[in-house]
């Protein structure tokens, strides 16, 4: 529980930022675009982060590119969902929200698998 907490902690100086960034971004772009544009912005710093202060691991070329992994495919899962809820009317800020939401729980599964692995190996 304890982990989830400092991921939470962790990310929310991204989520902040990245969520700014959209809002800024989505009167220039379609809505999942800027998503993706503002994902795409905060990627290195959190992964970074959460692998040396979540997760206590090494940031190494092979758990730094797990990592990347996690997040791509994290961030494609959650534009498109951003994109679908534009398309069925909702607000792009709450699709935003949505999007972050979907993106929190894929990314924290993902580098804690990633981390147990790592460590045991």
């Amino acid at each position: 529980m304890k982990r989830l907490l400092v991921f939470g902690l962790v990310g929310a100086a991204n989520t902040i930022a990245t969520y700014a960034l959209f809002l800024l971004l989505v009167h220039l772009l379609s809505p999942g675009i800027a998503y993706v544009v503002a994902y795409l912005a905060g990627l290195l710093a959190a992964i970074t982060a959460n692998l040396k202060i979540t997760f206590q691991t090494n940031v190494d070329t092979v758990s730094f590119s797990l990592s990347a992994a996690v997040y791509l495919f994290s961030m494609v899962v959650s534009a498109g969902f951003v994109s679908l809820q534009t398309r069925w009317g909702i607000e792009p800020w709450l699709s935003g929200i949505f999007g972050i939401a979907v993106s929190f729980t894929l990314n924290y599964l993902g580098l804690w698998m990633i981390s147990s692995v790592r460590r045991t190996s």
